[in-house]
């Protein structure tokens, strides 16, 4: 066992929740503690276990500790970040993230397009019940549905123009070059 690796000393994973934490702090201070066992390194190890508590119990300090963790190990990836020697894997893998993002953000674009379709289809329904005139309300709905439409093709198109999004190909990145439109 690492002496600073606060996760194995406390015997949790590394993506571990604070009530696992706390779980496993007491389970190890009633096993560890000096005044239940006859162990001359009880004392000992239970400083080790109240040093890794004190870190793992603050979000802060475990963010920082986590961050100094990924560092030294380079084992595992942190809130999105991907660890690797290969920098054409790196690149391949923020591709992929902007591919990703772009996906997500045509899905927000369409549900607000389906949202303002539906208060319009609403207002034009209160309207037709109200007024009678049943022929303008069908016309101004197709005509905003088609519009609509015509709108999110538009932003699909647009977001497939990205090099290699279509194809889920490789796109060598640049450090000049932004593939995100913005100079």
């Amino acid at each position: 066992m690492d002496e600073r690796d606060y996760y194995a000393i406390l015997q949790i994973a590394s993506n571990a929740s604070t009530e696992d934490v706390k779980a496993a702090y007491r389970r190890l201070a009633l096993e560890h503690h000096p005044d239940r066992v006859d162990d001359p390194l009880a004392t000992e190890q239970m400083q080790r276990i109240n040093e890794a508590y004190g870190v793992l119990i603050d979000p802060l300090k475990r963010e920082e500790y986590d961050l100094e963790r990924a560092s030294q190990f380079r084992s595992a990836p942190i809130e999105g970040q991907f660890w690797s020697e290969d920098p054409d894997q790196t690149q391949e893998i923020q591709v992929r993230k902007d591919q990703v993002e772009n996906q997500q953000s045509w899905v927000r674009s369409q549900l607000k397009i389906f949202f303002r379709i539906f208060l319009i289809t609403a207002a034009l329904f209160l309207w037709t019940l109200v007024t009678g005139q049943i022929n303008i309300a069908v016309l101004i709905l197709l005509l905003v549905i088609s519009l609509q439409v015509i709108v999110s093709i538009v932003m699909r198109i647009r977001n497939l123009s990205v090099p290699g999004a279509a194809k889920n190909e490789k796109v060598p990145l640049s450090p000049l070059v932004r593939t995100d439109g913005e100079c």
